[in-house]
């Protein structure tokens, strides 16, 4: 989980057509560190004398996403529809400095979080990243 301090100012984004429009998902409270992982193979041979390790394939964690509530929202009850139903989308992550991360995710686990109200209920859902993460840094 991402502290919230450092993403204040930030917004997280979704595309169900494949990156060419975004639609902003209001309510996030909290979202993943999203990185790329990948376990170190060993390389060694028996003329090193030191192991050496090679990058190995890359694995994914689930990664949860966590909002408040908001019934009356269309955005955002189109994306909770779409993670009840495990579908698939690419998520978008744009940090107040500009820089941002993208990647296509299938969504599991959706379900309510906390709360009583509906304006006090939290849901949640887990993102499974299905591609390498891209990271673009902004020019200022």
């Amino acid at each position: 989980m991402a502290d919230t301090s450092i993403l204040a100012g930030s917004k997280f984004e979704y595309s169900v057509d494949d990156g060419t429009t975004y639609v902003e998902l209001y309510g996030i409270t909290e979202w993943p560190e999203f990185k790329n992982e990948t376990e170190d193979e060993e390389v060694t041979e028996v003329r090193h004398e030191t192991r050496q390790y090679a990058p190995g394939l890359d694995s994914p964690t689930e990664l949860a996403l966590t909002a408040n509530y908001y019934k009356n929202n269309a955005d955002q009850l189109a994306f909770r529809t779409l993670a009840r139903n495990n579908g698939s989308c690419k998520v978008k992550m744009t940090y107040k400095d500009g820089d941002t991360a993208e990647a296509e995710v299938d969504l599991r686990n959706y379900g309510i979080a906390g709360g009583g109200a509906a304006e006090r209920k939290k849901w949640m859902c887990t993102l499974r990243r299905t591609t390498d993460i891209d990271f673009t840094e902004s020019a200022s």
